[in-house]
């Protein structure tokens, strides 16, 4: 199913993981909140442009709703 059918962000992790690296199937922008090292405040959220298909090697906890790459697959 399409989980960002409705253009909502959506959390990729749980309390128990920090974050994970993710595989791109088809290429695009990548919208991405990164995992951050402090304590409080929020994480930067980034944009990769014309993200290749293939392992994102960088640590996100969410994609958002304007990504345009598809097929994401979450890996921890």
């Amino acid at each position: 199913a399409n989980i960002m059918a409705s253009g909502e962000n959506y959390t990729i992790y749980n309390a128990a993981t920090k974050a994970c690296i993710l595989y791109i199937g088809v290429a695009g922008d990548l919208v991405v909140q990164m995992a951050s090292q402090r304590d409080s405040g929020a994480a930067p959220t980034l944009t990769f442009k014309s993200a290749a298909a293939g392992f994102m090697p960088t640590l996100v906890t969410k994609v958002g709703a304007s990504t345009a790459a598809t097929d994401i697959i979450a890996l921890w």
